[in-house]
């Protein structure tokens, strides 16, 4: 049983380690490189869309890293016995970080160049994934200590699975959602 901390007797060690976060990136961004393709690979197979890249849009590129992280932070909870508040508030600023830095350095590098370089995006891929790994793993112990922290992530978690599970459906008129027209496949017509 989890306890207020957010684990059970020795399901994490007070001082979480970065090295298996780290090494957790290769996984996370191997399913994700899947999930690029998997919804062409489905034939367009409408409930994979959640998962799954619909088209060659910013956020779609967003989603396919978020969701594998975030199983793998479901599987961690699972295999450690934990699933507290302290765990996924770091967790969940941890998810947020990926998705916020491949946004941000996507923009911040092509406002520059004028176009995207796919080793860049490759690498910024990479990157995020190992920057919100890392994260999450700095901040459970700030979660265990601050309600704030805890609060904070866990509603950030929230907030993402509700977006990344439904605005694919519904995409808004943002150029976060605008697919370049060399696409190949897509859910729906914007």
């Amino acid at each position: 049983m989890a306890t207020a901390s957010g684990c059970s007797g020795g399901c994490m060690p007070d001082r979480p380690t970065v090295s298996r976060e780290l090494l957790a990136t290769v996984p996370i961004a191997l399913v994700g490189g899947v999930l690029h393709f998997a919804f062409e690979w489905a034939g367009g197979w409408p409930p994979l869309a959640v998962f799954a890249a619909v088209n060659e849009s910013v956020w779609e590129h967003l989603k396919i890293a978020f969701w594998p992280a975030a199983a793998w932070a479901l599987g961690e909870a699972a295999v450690l016995r934990c699933g507290g508040a302290a765990f996924w508030g770091a967790r969940g600023v941890g998810l947020f970080a990926i998705p916020l830095l491949i946004a941000l350095v996507f923009y911040a590098y092509t406002a520059v160049l004028g176009h995207h370089v796919l080793g860049i995006d490759l690498a910024l891929f990479v990157a995020a994934i190992a920057a919100g790994q890392t994260l999450s793993a700095a901040l459970i112990g700030a979660a265990r200590a601050s309600r704030a922290v805890r609060v904070a992530g866990c509603a950030l978690l929230v907030v993402q699975l509700a977006a990344f599970a439904s605005l694919t459906y519904a995409p808004p008129d943002l150029v976060l959602f605008d697919a370049p027209s060399a696409s190949a496949w897509t859910l729906s017509a914007k």
